[in-house]
Order: structure tokens, then C-alpha cells, then sequence
């Protein structure tokens, strides 16, 4: 199983939902996954949400990489969340990032 983490604020966190759930989630509605993990977030960031937009995703078989990022606005401004699952998140972001220059 391909352990799942949020990343916020340059930091790395463990998510305790398994990855099929994500997809489940993902598949009703893009914004439901970050939904379903808001009061954690919140949690580490140490402000509500004020709103939410789905951003991008991105899914590598290949490497077993899959990322949903979201950007959310509170109140002191502006707040990119990623929700990744890998066996190597720093290596995950570093493909994603390598991918979108790509695009």
C-alpha cells in the first residue's frame, strides 16, 4: 500500500485515509478528498478555510505516484495543500514539478 501524506507549508504530514478512498472521493467531486481531510489541515496551518478550489492533479503508474493539489484562501492569505501518495513524497513532488514544466 502507497502511504499518503499532505503537504503544506514546505512540510510533509502522514495521512491516515487509504488511497482508494481518495480516488472514491475524487471521482464524486475533485474538492471532496481535501474536504474530507479540512479539520487537519486546518490543524497545521492553524486557520479555517475560507474557501477552497481544486487545482491539478497527477497520476504516474509508472512510478505509483498520484497528487491532488488545492489552493485554499484564509484569512491571511493564500494556501497551496497538495494531498500526496508515494513511497517517496520529496520524489514525488520533484517528478510532478518536472512534469508541469513539461506542460
Amino acid at each position: 500500500m502507497v502511504p499518503g501524506y499532505l503537504y503544506v507549508n514546505d512540510r510533509f504530514f502522514p495521512v491516515n485515509l487509504p488511497l482508494n478512498r481518495i480516488i472514491e472521493l475524487f471521482d464524486e467531486d475533485p474538492l471532496k478528498p481535501l474536504l474530507e481531510i479540512q479539520r487537519f489541515v486546518e490543524t497545521i496551518i492553524n486557520e479555517k478555510i475560507i474557501e477552497a478550489k481544486f487545482y491539478k492533479s497527477y497520476i504516474s503508474r509508472k512510478t505509483n505516484i498520484v497528487i491532488v493539489e488545492y489552493l485554499a484562501k484564509v484569512k491571511s492569505g493564500d494556501v497551496g495543500i497538495k494531498i500526496i501518495y508515494a513511497n517517496n513524497p520529496s520524489k514525488a513532488l520533484i517528478e510532478y514539478y518536472e512534469a508541469e514544466k513539461k506542460n
